[in-house]
């Protein structure tokens, strides 16, 4: 009779390779964590760049509407009527003339959770840029508006707060800028 050597195969058992999978597993998510935040962040960082010129780009459209009531007649608070909307929010409607500088009234209410754009959204082309209006079916992620208060007694000066938000359902924002408008004929 012929008896076998110990013919027992060594290889890897269940267990081994199901840890060699976890430890692989771990080793994979980890970077991809890293690439996702990246996107988010990489998008985030777009959309604050855009806004900051949208909020920039109000705030010179009303130095722009100021500045054009130079050598009128703006003696007391009428400097101010260029864009003196009573407490109102509003943005430019560029869509409502050829010069741009026309002012779409969004009423009085507050902005809410619910309700963060009392104008609406911008729409966007490649040609126009981002304004109300565009001839595209597709609003973009980016709403603006204004509110022009004069927070003291002074009749030269006016405040000028400029929100501009985005919100494309998986990043959104908010950003705020301040500005003090004085009048340049005194």
């Amino acid at each position: 009779m012929i008896t076998s050597k110990n013919t027992k195969k060594r290889g890897f058992t269940i267990i081994e390779t199901l840890i060699a999978i976890f430890i692989l597993s771990l080793a994979i998510t980890g970077p991809m964590v890293y690439v996702a935040d990246s996107f988010h962040l990489a998008k985030q960082a777009k959309y604050k760049m855009i806004a900051y010129f949208l909020a920039l780009e109000s705030l010179e459209e009303i130095k722009f509407a100021r500045d054009n009531t130079i050598g009128y007649d703006t003696s007391g608070d009428d400097w101010a009527v260029a864009f003196d909307l009573d407490d109102r929010y509003f943005d430019w409607d560029k869509s409502a003339g050829s010069d741009g500088d026309f002012a779409k009234d969004c009423g009085t209410e507050e902005p809410t959770t619910n309700n963060p754009a009392p104008c609406g959204y911008l729409d966007y082309t490649d040609d126009d840029g981002y304004h109300y209006g565009a001839l595209t079916d597709q609003e973009s992620v980016f709403y603006r508006y204004i509110k022009i208060t004069s927070d003291s007694a002074r009749l030269d000066e006016r405040k000028a707060f400029v929100v501009v938000g985005w919100n494309d359902g998986i990043v959104d924002g908010e950003l705020n800028l301040t500005e003090f408008i004085y009048n340049l004929n005194n």
